[in-house]
């Protein structure tokens, strides 16, 4: 029927827009996992460096995270958003078919 294609189509869509946002955040997660080696052995190989070199390395870091961090939570946002789109759309669709039913 009319209402369960609507149904299904709107759970697939659901579905993609969760995998692709997981997708994404995981990738997120790799580039933070990966300043934070990149940070660790630049803090080791210049544990011998100034005082200001090592703060400059610690601060680049710090921002390069938050920008992650930043990232991430735009991520989520945007996926709450697009879900909530999609089940809004899902919502009127519904209430067409069941409408149109009616009028039947």
């Amino acid at each position: 029927s009319r209402i369960d294609l609507l149904t299904e189509t709107y759970n697939k869509k659901v579905k993609e827009t969760a995998d692709l946002a997981q997708q994404r955040e995981d990738i997120l997660r790799l580039e933070k996992n990966s300043l934070e080696e990149d940070y660790k052995k630049s803090t080791a190989e210049n544990s011998k460096a100034s005082r200001e070199e090592r703060e400059r390395i610690t601060n680049e870091y710090h921002a390069a995270i938050n920008a992650k961090d930043k990232e991430l939570a735009e991520l989520n946002k945007e996926k709450s958003s697009a879900v909530d789109t999609l089940h809004k759309g899902y919502q009127k669709d519904l209430k067409d078919a069941h409408d149109l039913y009616n009028k039947l």
